[in-house]
């Protein structure tokens, strides 16, 4: 059974928090100062693509 990627991504930002004692109302350029880059990474994908990471969908369709 696999969990759904917007889960994960939920639990990547919940993991990260914990692992950085984040508040919810930490600036986001502290968050980037604070954090290894690995984990800023993992943290920045999962708030801009709270669905997962983006597909190569509609790059091709030419605008139809």
């Amino acid at each position: 059974m696999s969990i759904p990627k917007t889960r994960s991504h939920k639990s990547i930002i919940g993991q990260l928090r914990k692992k950085y004692g984040l508040k919810d109302n930490t600036p986001i350029h502290k968050v980037e100062q604070i954090m290894k880059p690995k984990d800023w990474q993992a943290f920045s994908e999962a708030l801009t693509f709270p669905n997962g990471k983006p597909s190569n969908r509609g790059a091709n369709n030419g605008g139809n």
